[in-house]
């Protein structure tokens, strides 16, 4: 089932209403050519290793309409935004129980607060260190 029955145009700069989904409206927007989300990070950014998915099915049927990504997390007030060549050269495919997604780890992404303009990306600091095999994840 497609989700836009119009053929995009490049230089749109309308926004695409997308449609609900079990009854709940979309958290995903697309303003002139962003393909913008708004998430809690705590629980719905990937923790090892650290990166943002996007479900495999929508993006795919989406990717003609827009030319970046702009995560919004609007618990920690971070922005993440990707160009969408660098998110298709980037990404992997994963099922971590909610179907088919797509991940970018966010080393690849830009990184800036919200209202901010404090652009980076993510430090050595901040990544995680990798986890031993058996070490167990702590929550």
């Amino acid at each position: 089932m497609s989700l836009i029955s119009s053929t995009p145009q490049r230089g749109d700069s309308a926004t695409l209403e997308l449609p609900a989904f079990n009854g709940k409206p979309r958290a995903w927007s697309i303003e002139d050519r962003v393909l913008v989300r708004r998430v809690k990070a705590s629980t719905q950014f990937l923790r090892l290793p650290p990166g943002i998915c996007y479900d495999a099915n929508w993006y795919s049927q989406l990717r003609p309409y827009f030319d970046e990504l702009r995560t919004e997390d609007y618990e920690g007030g971070w922005v993440y935004t990707i160009s969408a060549v660098e998110f298709d050269d980037h990404r992997e495919l994963l099922n971590r129980g909610y179907g088919q997604q797509f991940l970018v780890q966010l080393e690849h992404w830009q990184r800036e607060q919200r209202n901010g303009h404090q652009p980076s990306l993510l430090s050595a600091a901040e990544k995680p260190s990798p986890v031993r095999p058996g070490e167990r994840l702590g929550r």
